[in-house]
């Protein structure tokens, strides 16, 4: 992943944006968005899950994360089949 975020800062990205699954469980999350913002880059995160992002919150402050997205899924449809 490392070598992906430094591949991204020399063609030149100015955003990056973690998502798809559910990224708050990956184990070095706060070590991704650090290298991106160290490698001048913006880190935004999608996430679904506000138990685990209420519990990251500083940590993912303190890694540099500069704006997050959440979905709350309240009831089923017919995309989603979740509630």
């Amino acid at each position: 992943m490392f070598q992906r975020v430094d591949k991204l800062a020399a063609l030149g990205t100015s955003v990056i944006t973690i998502s798809g699954g559910e990224p708050l469980l990956h184990p070095e999350l706060d070590e991704i968005i650090s290298r991106i913002r160290k490698r001048g880059m913006i880190a935004g995160m999608i996430t679904m899950d506000i138990s685990l992002w209420l519990s990251a919150l500083k940590r993912l402050d303190r890694a540099g994360l500069e704006w997050l997205k959440f979905r709350l899924i309240t009831s089923a449809d017919d995309v989603s089949k979740k509630a």
